[in-house]
Order: C-alpha cells, then structure tokens, then sequence
C-alpha cells in the first residue's frame, strides 16, 4: 500500500465566516469575490503542480488526510473543513480525472479528514496532505 505525504505552504481561511479586513476608510468589509477567486486558484494549482505525478500510480479506495498548520485554530465542524474544501477538490480531482470540478470528492473510493494543529518553532503555515491507499 502507497502513501504519499507533501507540504504546500498555502494560506487557508475560514470560507463561512468571510474574510473581513479594513478597507481604505477604516470600517470593516467583505472580502471581493476576486481576492476570494485568486486564493482559490492558487491553492488548487499548487496542489495540482505538487501532486499531479506522485498520486498517477494509486488506486483507490484511499484516505486522504488534510491538515491545516497555522497559529489559529478553527472550529473542527464548520469552519476547518470549509477551509480546505479547495485543496481537497483538487486533491480528489487528481485522484478521479474527468468528473465535473468540485465533483469527484463524491467518490465511494475516497475518504476525506481534516486536523489542524499550530506550526512549531521555525515552521511555516502550510497545508500537510497526506493520501494512503486502504485496501
């Protein structure tokens, strides 16, 4: 059995609750729909340049384990697995190539978890992906 572990050092928020910063007047705003575009795209394409060529060979069923490494911690119910929803989409589309996008996470073969943990001493905040086969 195949287990592939990689580290992509992409930043993941919490999707639910919106991203809010402060805009050029100083009160507090949504997040455009383009900030959220480009971060999406970004972490979908990093994961397809890493992983693309390591997960050719495995066959499923498998795990695929995502956790999120940052200094703060999200609620493990809604906001954690909303955080990672674009990195596990590109993960399974990987994994099942020609289902529409956002799709093949459906997959009876895959299995998704999400953990969290904060980064030690001189660790950068990431995304660790893990994906072993469980036959």
């Amino acid at each position: 059995m195949t287990t592939i572990k990689v580290f992509l050092p992409i930043r993941t928020v919490s999707e639910a609750n919106g991203k809010k910063s402060r805009g050029k007047n100083g009160k507090m705003r949504s997040e455009h729909w383009t900030e959220k575009n480009k971060r999406h795209k970004i972490q979908q394409q990093s994961v397809t340049l890493i992983l693309r060529q390591p997960l050719n060979g495995i066959k499923l069923p498998v795990l695929v384990t995502l956790c999120r490494v940052a200094p703060r911690m999200l609620d493990e119910f809604e906001n954690l697995p909303m955080s990672l929803k674009w990195v596990a989409d590109a993960v399974c589309s990987l994994l099942v190539p020609g289902k529409a996008p956002g799709q093949a996470d459906r997959h009876p073969g895959i299995k998704i978890s999400a953990l969290q943990r904060r980064p030690a001493k001189n660790e950068v905040a990431g995304v660790e992906i893990t994906v072993e086969e469980t036959q």
